[in-house]
């Protein structure tokens, strides 16, 4: 008898043990957590071609889903991409929140048949990590992988997108 209650305390244990844990427990940060606009840059001196800027303005569309603008100057000014290098573009982000994850499909504008895959995970309040998981054509300028800072609301007259002019950071 003392054997099978312990058999049966062993398995119940086992049992309790390999279940998968409780997605319920794990916090999604809901789809305003991406709302904003977001920008990310190095500058290292006036004339390195190490200089870059990237941002990106997103705004929720329905429960799951995003649109937005990006902009980038990349080899410090000599490649503009997103609305930098048509600014009749309306929308060049499209996304959708999975658990977590906020999944986007970027299109490019200094190579129009260049497009690219990027997941974002929010970090914190002013924080989103930009992790880019593809890329179709090679002349898409955008950032591999790095964190996104989330601009003031007080500082928005003075973005990249105001105007359709770029700022310098």
């Amino acid at each position: 008898m003392k054997k099978f209650i312990f058999l049966l305390l062993s398995i119940t244990t086992l049992v309790i043990s390999c279940q998968k844990p409780d997605s319920k427990n794990r916090p999604i940060p809901p789809l305003k957590a991406f709302e904003g606009t977001w920008e990310y840059d190095v500058w290292i001196n006036d004339s390195t071609l190490e200089n870059k800027y990237f941002c990106v303005k997103l705004d929720s569309v329905g429960n799951d889903s995003i649109e937005g603008l990006f902009a980038s100057v990349w080899l410090n000014g000599n490649r503009l991409d997103g609305t930098n290098a048509n600014d009749e573009i309306e929308t060049n982000v499209w996304g959708k929140l999975i658990l977590d994850s906020l999944y986007v499909t970027v299109q490019g504008s200094y190579d129009e048949s260049a497009s690219a895959k990027a997941v974002l995970y929010s970090v914190n309040d002013s924080s989103l990590l930009w992790k880019t998981i593809c890329r179709n054509g090679y002349d898409i300028f955008i950032p591999d992988s790095v964190i996104l800072k989330l601009e003031p609301q007080n500082e928005s007259e003075d973005t990249i997108f105001s105007q359709g002019k770029v700022q310098s950071p």
